[in-house]
């Protein structure tokens, strides 16, 4: 998160990361839900959508299938809404920056 690069030499300190990664996608999933559909533009620039979670990441996996020289991720199309968990508020979001200020908020 802070750009400090670690050597990793054992499994077990690889399961530590995998841990604290888990964590850190656990806590904005408990905080807040995204609003389908979303749309992804792709890095050829192509937008692929899903209505769940689960259709945008059988689209995303069918676009990298056809496309497997690609490594470059793809990028939230904006404005997405999204709604809390604890009082069930929706928020329009409008950019990278406010939804990175909505992640450091669940913290």
């Amino acid at each position: 998160e802070d750009g400090t690069i670690k050597t990793i030499s054992k499994e077990e300190e690889l399961k530590v990361v995998y841990e604290a990664c888990d964590k850190k996608e656990k806590d904005w999933e408990e905080c807040f839900d995204f609003v389908f559909p979303i749309s992804y533009t792709m890095p050829d620039a192509t937008i692929v959508s899903g209505n769940t979670k689960e259709e945008l990441e059988v689209a995303m996996k069918a676009w990298y299938v056809a496309n497997p020289d690609v490594k470059e991720k793809p990028e939230l199309a904006f404005p997405v809404d999204i709604v809390f968990d604890k009082d069930g508020t929706m928020l329009t979001i409008e950019n990278e920056e406010d939804l990175k200020a909505v992640y450091e908020r669940c913290k």
